[in-house]
């Protein structure tokens, strides 16, 4: 996998799910979203999730991107990036 398209795909979708509102993140711990996307003539499969570290804390969510172009290690082993978008909130 070229680890710097994966990187570039992960931060286009942390980014825009950083920007979404509160109502959309949260639906993300109960269902994760798949996006399949071309870049320079690889198709990669972009999963996008959220996850609490504390139950207790709504500001705890997590959005988590992962990135794999359908290869062996890949699918074991994606490419990942993730933030907290209530951090400042």
């Amino acid at each position: 996998m070229n680890k710097i398209d994966a990187r570039q795909l992960a931060e286009k979708y942390l980014d825009k799910y950083m920007r979404e509102k509160r109502e959309v993140i949260l639906h993300l711990l109960e269902e994760s979203e798949l996006f399949i996307e071309k870049l320079n003539g690889v198709e990669y499969q972009i999963r996008v999730r959220a996850l609490k570290e504390d139950e207790s804390d709504e500001n705890s969510t997590m959005i988590m991107v992962a990135v794999d172009d359908y290869g062996f290690w890949s699918t074991f082993c994606p490419l990942c990036d993730s933030d907290y978008p209530f951090r400042d909130s």
